[in-house]
């Protein structure tokens, strides 16, 4: 009875979406122009300069050991550029294995999911999620579905679907939007061949661990 059930709702929601397969959201779901308009109210915080900003941050890890929540979360932010992702990264990790991790801001984990989206660093995305002991970056309602519909779009199905099933671990039922996306691409995953449907290995981030050492190898050879 469940399974007739399920089937049942999955087919509905496949009629759902059928006509908007090709774009499941529209382009202002996305938010972008709200998005944007962060770099105006950080500048008026005083945070600008998206190189310099991150480079100092860096720099408090370095030398400090640590750096605020809301510092990190002002890096995050403001970094646009594709070249400015490692070291984003590097400082997230950073935030995550010292001792004020508990603070980060959903602000941190939601710009530093856009920043992969918009230079569609999807494989770097999914190996984040899959490791929360050192990124400690999890969806929230909004960025599930920009992630699925980007996915869905670009023919990803396979991820679209692992995508689906982190907002399941993370226990996200209370979007009934966010419900339909899933639910369709667990449909469209089942419809692919046995060979489709493999997950593929995610890439390494170890070097992102490394980077860091590397920083610190460095700074001591020139102390001595």
């Amino acid at each position: 009875m469940l399974v007739d059930c399920l089937v049942v709702l999955m087919r509905r929601s496949a009629r759902c979406l059928l006509l908007a397969q090709r774009h499941l959201l529209s382009k202002k779901f996305a938010l972008n122009e709200e998005w944007n308009s962060r770099h105006r109210a950080l500048s008026e915080l005083g945070v600008e300069g998206g190189y310099e900003w991150i480079t100092a941050v860096q720099k408090k890890f370095i030398s400090a050991g640590l750096a605020s929540a809301v510092d990190v979360d002002a890096a995050v932010c403001i970094a646009e550029e594709l070249d400015q992702l490692d070291d984003v990264l590097k400082i997230v990790y950073k935030l995550r294995h010292i001792e004020t991790t508990g603070r980060m801001l959903p602000s941190t984990e939601y710009a530093l999911i856009r920043l992969l989206l918009k230079h569609h660093k999807t494989d770097i995305l999914l190996a984040i999620l899959a490791d929360p002991i050192n990124y400690g970056i999890f969806l929230n309602e909004h960025s599930a579905c920009l992630v699925i519909d980007s996915f869905l779009e670009a023919g990803k199905i396979t991820d679209a679907a692992r995508i689906a099933s982190c907002v399941m671990l993370q226990e996200m039922f209370q979007s009934t939007l966010l419900n339909w996306l899933c639910i369709y691409s667990s449909l469209r995953w089942t419809e692919l061949s046995v060979e489709q449907r493999v997950f593929e290995k995610l890439p390494s981030l170890d070097y992102i661990v490394g980077t860091e050492s590397n920083i610190k190898d460095v700074d001591d050879e020139h102390e001595m």
